[in-house]
């Protein structure tokens, strides 16, 4: 006898080669006792109906947005920091629930002065950028032991280094350019957001040793605890503007002076410790070798602040509002 169960087939006709029954819609498995990927409890197989952002995505099929649960309680497999039946809330001392969060949410962090917080709400981006009057930038060697402005002129709307011209007063490549007071000071609002600019370069040739080093240098801290990080990125190529969006938070963020077969990256803490007060932003302006030209625009730093949400103003988020002991104030408590 083929046992097909007589709720979940069609009828109790089975395949004699596999025992396979003819299943109903929701049901399934060899006698039809089981419900379909996506449903719980069985005989009903009601949908789990788990939230995609929280969930573990090896338990979900990414094409029918469906996930599996624990068919006697509904549950689904929440990613590490997310919790709830469905996955839809995050864990004590979590915040921030994102779909691209592989741990779902992330941790409080408000310097160590209270576990619990939520996400701020009502923030906006605004943009950190050049003043009209800030038409050229400095360059700067790696260690900032030699600052010039020698070479460097504004043609609308880029700051272009004659680099032989450069070379005069600054001797060790690779050269960055450092951005002005307003993108440094106190700067934990720019969690989450992003910082931009375009780039564009003259070489003899396409690579040089200066391929290799970061294109993004921030330096900053709290007084006990200064950090230097750092960003790469895939190189430009000669005579192509070349635009980059880096992500103001920890991901893809590595420390100076690490060994570059170091895959450590940076924590979430010591990125907002670097926040908490950046000393300064430097952005590469060398590449490829024997260069000539170098040229840097549309530098902007996202922020987020208090302001109204509307269709052209969507909402910050990534930005933790801490609930402080008395004697702390500000979202993180700082």
């Amino acid at each position: 006898p083929c046992n097909c169960s007589s709720v979940g087939s069609l009828d109790f006709q089975c395949n004699i080669n596999t025992g396979q029954c003819n299943c109903r819609p929701k049901f399934s498995g060899a006698k039809c006792t089981e419900c379909n990927q996506g449903q719980w409890n069985y005989p009903h197989c009601n949908p789990c109906d788990c939230f995609l952002p929280g969930t573990d995505d090896s338990t979900c099929d990414l094409e029918t947005k469906k996930c599996s649960c624990i068919d006697k309680t509904g549950q689904c497999t929440c990613k590490v920091n997310v919790e709830g039946v469905r996955c839809d809330r995050c864990r004590p001392g979590k915040f921030g629930l994102e779909a691209k969060n592989p741990l779902g949410c992330s941790s409080c962090y408000c310097f160590g002065a209270t576990t619990q917080c939520s996400e701020a709400k009502g923030l906006i981006h605004t943009w950190v950028t050049l003043k009209p009057e800030q038409t050229i930038l400095p360059l700067v060697d790696e260690a900032l032991q030699h600052t010039t402005t020698r070479g460097i002129i504004f043609q609308h709307p880029e700051i272009v280094a004659n680099m032989d011209l450069v070379r005069q007063d600054l001797h060790l490549e690779p050269f960055y350019w450092k951005l002005p007071e307003q993108f440094e000071g106190k700067k934990l609002m720019a969690y989450g957001g992003k910082l931009k600019y375009t780039i564009y370069f003259e070489a003899r040739e396409e690579t040089g040793f200066s391929t290799y080093n970061p294109q993004v240098i921030i330096r900053g801290g709290t007084p006990s605890h200064v950090r230097i990080i750092i960003r790469h990125m895939a190189a430009p190529l000669i005579g192509q503007l070349t635009r980059h969006e880096i992500e103001m938070t920890e991901k893809k963020w590595k420390y100076y002076g690490d060994d570059p077969r170091i895959s450590r990256t940076v924590t979430r803490e010591d990125f907002l410790d670097v926040l908490y007060d950046i000393h300064y932003i430097l952005i590469k302006a060398t590449y490829g070798n024997i260069m000539r030209q170098s040229r840097i625009s549309e530098i902007s730093m996202e922020v987020a602040e208090q302001g109204r949400i509307t269709a052209m103003t969507p909402p910050a988020h990534l930005i933790e509002r801490c609930d402080c002991p008395a004697g702390y104030s500000g979202l993180s408590c700082e």
